[in-house]
């Protein structure tokens, strides 16, 4: 993280301990913003465009071209786990969003959790299709990893990481017992692979968003994988996500990240109504 931050790391570590860091919001002209599980806090270092641009240079290892995908689906992918998103300026050039000034980062700090919620460890004695749902940064991404480890102890598990956050990008927090990853590729083309070459009794994954990514799901079932995945909401879900997975655990970040509001299971599919299970 020093080497990333550069000369804003001791205004940040002056804030909290780096363990303690979940997120770090950088905005040109504004004050450093840090998120930990205690809360929000800012530090004394504003950045200017010249500082984001250093450190953009600093994670591309000097070389913004090489990370031209990455960037142009708006993040660097960056060591130990760490997924830097970007916003600022930019046009579109053949699909791809193209940077002509970054104003802000999002900085996210991956952590390893152990699971010790009654109602999650139910799911994982009895596993079906299980979907986490909450806002961005509550804490999904972190479950998902620590049940895949869990679920890769008594099932052949393959982890589909498009964008290198569920296992890090070098495999960082590669924990698995029986657990394969494609990493770096698209879901709707990893799905296919899945299928056809790795005979996965479960896919996990994260961030599923548009129909591309709920028929590529729905395929997956039906050819008879169990599915856990990640679903950025409040807590509503499309119909179709409703009636794919078994059980619907609701987080929050109160009072911590990866808290569980609560855990819906049952679909019309199964025959049975929906229920609470916590």
């Amino acid at each position: 993280m020093q080497k990333m931050l550069g000369e804003a790391y001791p205004y940040v570590i002056n804030v909290c301990p780096e363990n303690e860091i979940t997120e770090i919001r950088i905005r040109v002209g504004k004050r450093i913003e840090i998120k930990t599980r205690r809360g929000r806090f800012f530090t004394r270092f504003s950045a200017n465009g010249e500082y984001i641009e250093n450190l953009i240079r600093r994670v591309t290892n000097g070389s913004k071209y090489a990370y031209e995908d990455q960037l142009s689906q708006g993040y660097v992918d960056y060591s130990d786990g760490i997924r830097i998103g970007v916003a600022g300026d930019g046009w579109v050039k053949n699909g791809k969003i193209i940077y002509r000034k970054i104003y802000s980062l999002c900085i996210r700090i991956p952590h390893i959790i152990e699971v010790s919620a009654e109602p999650v460890r139910k799911i994982l004695d009895k596993f079906d299709n299980t979907l986490l749902v909450s806002p961005p940064g509550d804490g999904k991404t972190t479950l998902l990893r620590c049940m895949a480890e869990k679920l890769s102890e008594k099932s052949d598990l393959l982890i589909i990481d498009e964008r290198s956050e569920i296992c890090g990008r070098g495999l960082t927090f590669y924990r698995g017992t029986r657990c394969d990853v494609i990493q770096g590729v698209p879901k709707e083309y990893a799905f296919e692979t899945a299928i056809r070459t790795m005979s996965p009794q479960i896919v996990v994954c994260d961030e599923l968003f548009g129909e591309k990514d709920f028929f590529a799901v729905k395929t997956l079932i039906g050819a008879g994988i169990k599915v856990a995945a990640t679903f950025h909401s409040d807590g509503v879900i499309p119909d179709i996500l409703n009636e794919l997975f078994y059980y619907k655990v609701f987080l929050s970040s109160k009072p911590t990240p990866g808290s569980i509001k609560s855990i819906v299971c049952g679909t019309a599919a199964t025959g049975d109504g929906e229920k609470c299970l916590y």
